[in-house]
Order: structure tokens, then C-alpha cells, then sequence
């Protein structure tokens, strides 16, 4: 979205896992993390009904001629100089070559016809969250992604699941929909506050095996 400086208003997309969690031609299911990104970007996601191959956009092609024309050969450096080389190639080359159905330039047309449509965008990069599904420990606890981190006993008792959202540099943990705690992230070890914990277990240590 970033290369075209906007956002689509309407997107079709294939049943991929990170986006569709539930395929069903009247009422799809996407995940939590692709919808938030959704609604964080302002655009309406329609995924393709499933063994509908004429329902879906026009792109196998499109992703042939990105493979062997860019991937093929190419070296990069790491992500970010994949995605710059990309943008440049989007741009200088492909932006110009005549389309092999419309014997039109893309930019050329995207310009004329297409880029106004599109929403605003704020050039921020979105910061995705990984969620999952944790019980808390009856020592008031929840495991995740090789770190320990506690949880207010007052608001949420042993043995309940939570939902924990992992973001690159916090982690949330939602109980019965509601935010009940934020961590800074851990690589590995432990999170713990001592008022997390009932009375009778507040000066009691922790062990670490």
C-alpha cells in the first residue's frame, strides 16, 4: 500500500490462513489480526468463495511475471532492502511495460483512473499483533512464547483463559474481552509483579526450574 500511496477501498482475497480463519461463501471468518489490520486501514475484505476460480482476480499471472522478473536471480540484503528494490521495480519497470491484456502502461493507468479512488494513506507502518490463547496458572501466570507474565488476581482467577495479543513491543492480555494487563515483551524469563499476586503469595519467591 505503501508503493501506491493509498489504500484500496475493497479488497478480493484468496483463503490464506493468515487472513481467513473460517471460509464460508455468505459469511467468512477472518482472523483477528488481518481483521484488525483491515479496520485499521479503512478497507472492506471479501475473500473469493472457495473452488470458485473465476470469482477471484485476475493475478496468478501477475505473480508469474513478479517471480521471474524480480525474485529470479535477485539478492537482497535483508527485508527492508527487498521491499525498497521492490518499490523500485514497481515503479521504473514493471509500471512501464505494456500489459499483456489491456496493451495499456499500469502506471500510466493507475494514474489516470485509479489512484483518486483510492483511501488516504498515513505512510505509519501498521504493527501486526500475534494473538493466542493461555490459562492462567494457579500461581497467577500465563506461559507465552517462552516468558512467563503475571496476571492481576483480582481481575482474573487461576485456571481461566485469557487472551494474550503479542506485539513487537508490548504484550496485552485481555480477559472476558476486557484489557486487564500490559508487559513490556519478553524474550524468555519471567514478568512478575508482586501485586498481581493474592495477599498470602505477595512476598512468597518465585522458582524458575
Amino acid at each position: 500500500m505503501g508503493v501506491l500511496d493509498g489504500v484500496p477501498r475493497y479488497l478480493v482475497i484468496d483463503n490464506f490462513p493468515a487472513a481467513v480463519a473460517g471460509a464460508d461463501a455468505l459469511n467468512p471468518r477472518l482472523t483477528r489480526g488481518f481483521l484488525e489490520y483491515a479496520q485499521h486501514r479503512g478497507f472492506i475484505c471479501d475473500p473469493a468463495r472457495v473452488r470458485h476460480p473465476k470469482n477471484k482476480p485476475r493475478v496468478e499471472r501477475g505473480i508469474q511475471y513478479v517471480r521471474e522478473r524480480f525474485f529470479k536471480g535477485g539478492c537482497f540484503r535483508d527485508l527492508a532492502h527487498l521491499r525498497d528494490e521492490a518499490a523500485r521495480w514497481c515503479r521504473d519497470v514493471a509500471g512501464h511495460r505494456v500489459h499483456g491484456t489491456t496493451r495499456r502502461q499500469p502506471l500510466a493507468v493507475f494514474k489516470a483512473e485509479e489512484r483518486d479512488a483510492l483511501l488516504a494513506w498515513d505512510g505509519v507502518p501498521y504493527e501486526l499483533t500475534d494473538w493466542r490463547i493461555a490459562k492462567v496458572h494457579p500461581d497467577h501466570h500465563v506461559f507465552c512464547q517462552y516468558a512467563l507474565y503475571s496476571v492481576p488476581a483480582a481481575l482474573c482467577p487461576p485456571g481461566q483463559q485469557v487472551e494474550i495479543g503479542l506485539g513487537a513491543k508490548l504484550v496485552r492480555i485481555y480477559y472476558r474481552g476486557r484489557l486487564i494487563k500490559v508487559h513490556p515483551r519478553q524474550p524468555c524469563g519471567l514478568d512478575a509483579q508482586a501485586a498481581h499476586h493474592p495477599q498470602r503469595h505477595a512476598q512468597a519467591p518465585y522458582p524458575m526450574a
